[in-house]
């Protein structure tokens, strides 16, 4: 368990590949049945929202992208 920086609840964070599976018994998904290979992955609960970051690979960097989206900061690049 990690914590994401300015919430009190704390994270997931699971670096190896993994199954990840829809059961379809959420209609609106249109992932029914699905099963795709995910990780690595930082899971999370806010205000009864689940937040999934896929793809970031440094575990560090995830924490401090998750923060930002807490904090609503834009995570693009200004151009």
């Amino acid at each position: 368990m990690v914590t994401v920086a300015g919430l009190d609840m704390p994270a997931l964070w699971i670096a190896e590949p993994h199954l990840l599976s829809f059961d379809g018994s959420n209609d609106r998904s249109g992932l029914r049945g699905d099963t795709y290979l995910s990780g690595p992955v930082l899971i999370w609960v806010e205000d009864e929202i689940q937040y999934r970051l896929e793809g970031v690979e440094d575990r560090t960097r995830a924490l401090d992208l998750a923060a930002r989206i807490d904090a609503g900061t834009d995570l693009l690049p200004a151009e």
